[in-house]
């Protein structure tokens, strides 16, 4: 059977099957032959159909552009997914803050702990550890560790520590220890944050944290009311109450006492852990405003707490009644004697403060310290209007040599109302033939005579005169020789005195200062001024201080320094009419 006539390249559709366009095929071109059982994929046959069903070579070159582009997509997929799904990732470092208790007083010891991991395959260049301590924090010791890369920079106590670079796997720990200052009773929280930059890569960060809960104060620092009527050296020391109720003993108490530029430093004392105790600081003038801080010297900047001190009212339950240092056959003996005013005296204590402190003997010293100085037998309690007297023995070295040396007393106690009060006598020499000194204030006579001039009691603003009498017995021959009378407050030198050596007196200050011509030893001499008292309100219902201390000074014959105080000399305003209860009526009559 002859051919149909169909002509040259033309496809006729089979029999039966479902009339169609004829296709027609171009010589050159590419042609993709479709299959009924890959019906499902016809929209993209049609899409290839058009795109690359081109005439002559040019769907053959856009196929070929196509299949280029998708292999560089490909090739950038992989790439970056390499990057975005490698271990670690996501998160390249990790950081965690721990601390050591979750509950803690303050001023007891308290630590965190900082740990840091570069879980990325990148080395981590310029990497730096941020510590933000928390608030009223003082910092004991800041110790890192490292797993790799054994240099670390020189580390601060607080702030931004360098890591160097960290390889990948590299991890290290920082301790922060520490305590938190009392005061300071809200939560401490320590803040700490990572950074750094993977090689070829944006920087990373992590941040962390912890906190730790503050219950209550383990150490407290108190200050007792200022007794200033009652000081012969106005504010000269301040009574510190201690309390370290913490679980933790102070090896060496650290006491920094600092005004303005200027700073000094009490160290060397060990308190253990639940230990009460006194503190006598010396040298703090009492008007002006002081910062206490208090630490362990062992660990200088563990600073337990910073105290504001200034002067407060006066308390006029406790005085010095009695005063006298000597040689003794074991080394230096001081009598020292209190007395109480009109209000009881629950405890009381005396210390001696010799200087200098390398002459005395520390090994037979009964438990006292240069800021304690050396305590008496026992402490006392006196009833109202009490006395109390004992002899405190200081030890010294076999080559002290006593003669250089001074010595003051300090006597302080708690009486009604939990107050806390102080009086403390001057300085003085120690040698072997000091001078005595005596010294009292007059209004009237023993016989009566009036001597001094104006209303009496005083009145405010007006001006009433005592008389300062002084009595010295140097006992050797003294050159250079000084008397110093500290005033009290409103008191002036009224211009007028008497003495049996020749020498005028003149007001320095608030002083009056008389320097009077060679005294020789064998003789003793007087010495009278009139003083001026004009009282404030505040002056007129208490018993007022005229003269806060007497001390005579001066050279021995080989030119080494002699001196010797007395106490304070006040009147019970109110009650001195003829005063022959209160002590300014006394035997003699002024010559």
């Amino acid at each position: 059977m002859a051919s149909p006539n169909i002509p040259p390249r033309t496809i006729v559709p089979l029999a039966g099957a479902k009339k169609t366009r004829p296709t027609r095929i171009v010589p050159g071109s590419l042609h993709l032959f479709t299959h009924p059982a890959q019906r499902i994929t016809a929209p993209v046959r049609a899409h290839f159909a058009r795109r690359y069903n081109r005439p002559g070579s040019f769907g053959a070159a856009l196929f070929l552009f196509d299949a280029l582009a998708a292999a560089l997509v490909l090739a950038l997929a992989v790439t970056l997914g390499s990057f975005v799904l490698a271990p670690g990732a996501v998160a390249p470092v990790r950081l965690s803050v721990t601390a050591s208790d979750a509950e803690v007083r303050a001023a007891d010891t308290v630590g965190f702990v900082v740990h840091y991991e570069n879980r990325g395959k990148l080395p981590l260049e310029n990497a730096s550890l941020a510590i933000s301590l928390p608030d009223g924090f003082r910092t004991t010791s800041l110790e890192a560790e490292r797993a790799t890369d054994a240099a670390v920079e020189p580390l601060t106590a607080h702030g931004v520590i360098p890591l160097g670079t960290v390889g990948p796997g590299g991890n290290g720990t920082v301790r922060v220890s520490g305590y938190v200052l009392v005061g300071h009773d809200t939560d401490a929280v320590l803040e700490a944050t990572l950074t750094g930059t993977p090689s070829g890569r944006p920087p990373v960060q992590e941040k962390g944290s912890s906190q730790i809960r503050i219950a209550g104060t383990a150490l407290r620092l108190g200050v007792p009311e200022i007794a200033d009527a009652h000081i012969a050296a106005p504010g000269s020391v301040r009574p510190v109450l201690f309390t370290n109720d913490s679980a933790n003993a102070i090896d060496s108490l650290h006491l920094v006492i600092a005004h303005g530029n200027e700073q000094r430093v009490f160290v060397d004392r060990e308190f253990s852990a639940g230990a009460q105790e006194s503190i006598v600081l010396e040298e703090l003038a009492a008007e002006e405003d002081w910062l206490i801080s208090i630490s362990d010297a062992k660990r200088p900047v563990s600073i337990l707490q910073e105290l504001g001190m200034s002067a407060a009212t006066a308390w006029n339950e406790l005085r010095i009644s009695r005063f006298e240092p000597g040689l003794g056959d074991h080394g230096l003996e001081v009598v020292v004697g209190v007395a109480s005013g009109d209000h009881r005296i629950d405890w009381g204590s005396l210390r001696v403060f010799p200087e200098p402190w390398d002459m005395v003997d520390p090994t037979a010293l009964p438990g006292g310290s240069r800021i304690e100085g050396v305590p008496a037998d026992a402490r006392f309690t006196l009833e109202p209007n009490d006395s109390y007297e004992t002899v405190v023995r200081v030890p010294l070295r076999p080559e002290a040599d006593p003669k250089l040396m001074t010595v003051r007393a300090i006597a302080y106690g708690a009486g009604t109302g939990e107050r806390v009060g102080f009086v403390s006598t001057e300085r003085v020499g120690i040698q072997a033939a000091a001078p005595t000194l005596a010294a009292e204030l007059r209004y009237y006579t023993e016989e009566g005579e009036q001597l001094g001039r104006g209303p009496l009691p005083p009145r405010v603003d007006e001006k009433t005169e005592y008389w300062v009498v002084v009595r010295a017995e140097p006992g050797l021959i003294m050159q250079d020789t000084e008397l110093r009378v500290d005033l009290g407050g409103n008191v002036t030198y009224a211009g007028k005195f008497s003495a049996s050596v020749s020498g005028v007196p003149r007001q320095v200050g608030n002083a009056l200062v008389w320097r009077p011509d060679v005294i020789a030893g064998d003789g003793a001499f007087t010495f009278a001024a009139a003083l001026a008292f004009r009282p404030t309100t505040d002056q007129i219902d208490a018993e007022a201080v005229i003269v806060r201390s007497v001390r005579l000074s001066g050279q021995d014959a080989e030119g080494a320094p002699t001196e010797a105080t007395t106490g304070y000399l006040a009147t019970d305003v109110p009650a001195d009419t003829r005063a022959a209860e209160k002590g300014t009526r006394v035997s003699g009559a002024l010559e």
